[in-house]
């Protein structure tokens, strides 16, 4: 059994017909630029959103991981092996992906000219860097927030002790 070090040198052969992933968003553009179908098991953060992009494309199916069986394993894998479609759909893909203004690396090379060009690109740093500690962590909003727990939970407490008090 052989195993790619490189996920992008296997996805990119021509005898790869499947890529099985579980959605994170370097696979995603790994299979994109390649133009291969994918089975997607996401498990958490981006990863359902991006299994659920290529499967909007046309180009994956989704699984749950906790619900799939050898059998509906092995279907979906023959489904997207068997059915030209998702094939297809890859490659519209992939040629959508390609086609921009600048290559990759075109685009490294502009971004770093532009901050020499720039001094830095100081217009381009994000003005929280600017904020006091107690307005980048919020803390105004989660003090706001406890002093109103704690007198909703206080309203409540004395509420039920004076009730308490009355049946008594």
């Amino acid at each position: 059994m052989y195993l790619c070090n490189s996920t992008l040198l296997c996805v990119v052969h021509p005898n790869v017909k499947l890529f099985i992933s579980h959605g994170g968003i370097s696979g995603v553009y790994e299979a994109v630029d390649g133009g291969v179908p994918v089975l997607g098991f996401p498990f958490y953060y981006d990863q359902p959103r991006n299994i659920d992009n290529l499967v909007n494309a046309g180009m994956a199916i989704s699984m749950d991981l906790l619900s799939v069986t050898e059998e509906t394993f092995l279907n979906a894998v023959l489904e997207i092996v068997n059915n030209d479609r998702y094939q297809k759909n890859a490659k519209i893909a992939s040629e959508r992906f390609k086609d921009r203004p600048m290559s990759p690396a075109e685009s490294v090379v502009y971004w770093t000219e532009y901050v020499l060009r720039h001094n830095g690109a100081l217009h381009l740093k994000s003005h929280a860097q600017h904020l006091a500690w107690y307005q980048y962590f919020p803390v105004d909003v989660l003090s706001t927030f406890l002093f109103i727990t704690f007198v909703f939970l206080f309203i409540i407490y004395y509420g039920v002790k004076l009730i308490y008090k009355f049946i008594l």
